[in-house]
């Protein structure tokens, strides 16, 4: 019984918590990211319906694109901001905003795309193409960027306006809260057993 409502305790402490998936991999990071996702291995860029299938990337869609830059180019302009790149290697170096998206946005993430290589085959993981997300906090203009194994292809930074629900029914902006790291399959799966363990306690009540 004690182990039963242990589980119980523990599922409903994570389901508490935003919920947010996080990346098992990381592939490309923005050190103070809030949290990162990362995409599967396929043969595409990262896009708009990528990031907005099924709940969203960070519990939320309508993220849109703001800007988008090619390595090796140092900077591009998009419909609500300036994107300035500097490359220590092709690995590594810096990012910082021109103009301030955030007057058109409440949340931001950053997506950074390894480059393809050999024959870009999806079941090879040293082929593939990879991508990372990572959401930045509220009113960041500027930061640092990262490989964690392939040379960068592209940076592109997608903005949204929709709001997080939480457990409490509060509604807030992702890139304004600190993310669980806890993925959602954990804790539904602690709460499914849980639930199970309730219900055998139950049957045997019952007996």
């Amino acid at each position: 019984m004690n182990k039963y409502l242990s589980q119980l305790l523990i599922g409903l402490l994570l389901l508490s918590s935003t919920g947010t998936v996080t990346a098992s991999t990381v592939y490309g990071e923005i050190p103070t990211a809030i949290a990162n996702m990362s995409g599967g291995a396929e043969n595409k860029n990262d896009k708009e319906n990528d990031l907005n299938a099924d709940i969203g990337y960070f519990g939320v869609t309508g993220w849109t694109e703001v800007v988008k830059v090619d390595s090796p180019k140092t900077s591009n302009t998009g419909d609500y901001a300036t994107l300035v790149l500097t490359y220590e290697d092709n690995k590594n170096g810096t990012w910082s905003f021109d103009d301030n998206p955030w007057e058109s946005f409440n949340s931001l993430l950053i997506v950074l795309k390894g480059g393809r290589s050999g024959k870009g085959n999806s079941s090879d993981p040293a082929d593939a193409v990879f991508w990372t997300a990572s959401l930045i906090s509220t009113d960041t203009l500027s930061g640092t960027w990262e490989m964690t194994s392939k040379d960068l292809s592209h940076m592109t930074v997608y903005g949204t306006n929709e709001l997080l629900t939480l457990s409490s029914g509060i509604q807030v902006a992702p890139s304004s809260v600190n993310l669980s790291a806890v993925p959602v399959p954990a804790a539904v799966w602690l709460f499914a057993s849980a639930l199970l363990g309730l219900t055998s306690i139950s049957r045997q009540r019952k007996a």
